[in-house]
């Protein structure tokens, strides 16, 4: 009879061992061989990882995208996510080896002299060392219940090392589109710098104009607030800029009080665009760009360039065409009177 609740309680333990949860089965999804923006066979490869920001032969750049790796927050964050996973996947497959739980101690004590009922045999000092083995245990994995938290530890560890290499690129591609773009500012400032002086020589030149008495006072007032206007455009360039050096500033985990990027109007050495498989469209086949000039040569070109095989014209293109046709200059004038008075 003392046999039966032994076994009882070992069929007990052997049920809350077993591991009840079903195989993880890959989902089928219908993938393709291949991407269809696979690259020619004669291209260099595109690595994630590879400092593709050199191509742009920036200095300035090339700094502030080393700062992201050494000083960014969240790649911080997402590196530190990945070590843990990294240590969790340890921690899972050290299930596979025998547990061994010990503990001890090593002290040091003084009695004091004013200690009651001290005997004077007793030492002023002793020490209390002890090492004791607590537990040993090992798991026997009949079930798979150590495999399959190995199988999941692994796979959050590869998750989060993707996670890292994706917040990474992110990170970098986010502050080379901020700096291209403050350089455009600059590139448009220092062309709207050049067109206020323009247009306050414009200024004066129609206020002269006025004081000979050889142009209308409205004349006047155009050319303010055509200047006034210049210099609105100018501050709101001035707004944007101050904005993507503060996004640049939070991308390298400094300061934006204190960061600053000096101003520079130079053109950068963009790199050249991957070559693919495949037929190229080309497109921007009917740029306008203002003028009769720029939309005669394209319509009157477009008979031999369909012959030769060009795409066709966009349906809406006579449309924008239409829209963005120069109607001409208005122009005011006075005829001053005659010395008779008539």
């Amino acid at each position: 009879m003392k046999v039966l609740p032994l076994l009882a309680a070992s069929a007990a333990l052997l049920i809350g061992g077993c591991d009840l949860a079903p195989g993880y089965r890959v989902p089928g999804v219908a993938l393709s061989s291949h991407y269809k923006e696979a690259p020619s066979p004669g291209d260099p490869p595109l690595e994630a990882s590879s400092d593709w920001w050199l191509e742009f032969h920036d200095k300035e750049l090339t700094d502030l995208e080393a700062q992201v790796d050494i000083s960014n927050p969240d790649l911080a964050a997402a590196l530190a996510a990945a070590e843990r996973s990294r240590a969790y996947a340890a921690e899972a497959e050290a299930g596979l080896f025998p547990e061994i739980d010990a503990g001890g101690g090593l002290s040091y004590n003084r009695q004091s002299n004013n200690r009651p009922l001290r005997s004077p045999s007793q030492p002023t000092y002793y020490g209390a060392n002890q090492i004791a083995v607590q537990t040993a245990s090992y798991e026997l994995d009949f079930w798979g219940r150590v495999r399959d938290l190995i199988k999941a530890a692994n796979a959050t560890a590869e998750a989060s090392r993707d996670a890292l290499a994706q917040a990474r690129l992110e990170l970098h591609a986010e502050l080379a589109g901020d700096y291209i773009d403050l350089r455009g500012i600059d590139a448009e400032a220092k062309l709207l710098s050049d067109t206020i002086a323009n247009y306050q020589a414009a200024l004066d030149l129609t206020s002269s104009r006025l004081a000979a008495q050889i142009a209308p006072p409205i004349d006047v007032e155009r050319a303010k607030a055509q200047l006034e206007t210049a210099k609105a455009q100018a501050t709101d360039l001035s707004v944007r800029r101050a904005a993507l050096e503060d996004a640049i500033a939070a991308l390298t985990g400094q300061s934006a009080a204190a960061f600053k990027i000096g101003r520079s109007a130079g053109q950068l050495a963009f790199p050249k665009r991957p070559r693919r498989g495949g037929t190229a469209q080309r497109s921007g086949e009917f740029g306008y760009r203002g003028g009769a000039s720029g939309l005669l040569p394209s319509l009157l070109a477009w008979p031999h360039r369909r012959r030769a095989g060009h795409r066709p014209l966009p349906p809406d293109a006579g449309q924008q065409l239409l829209l963005t046709w120069p109607l001409g200059e208005l122009a005011a004038f006075r005829r001053r009177p005659s010395q008779g008075g008539t």
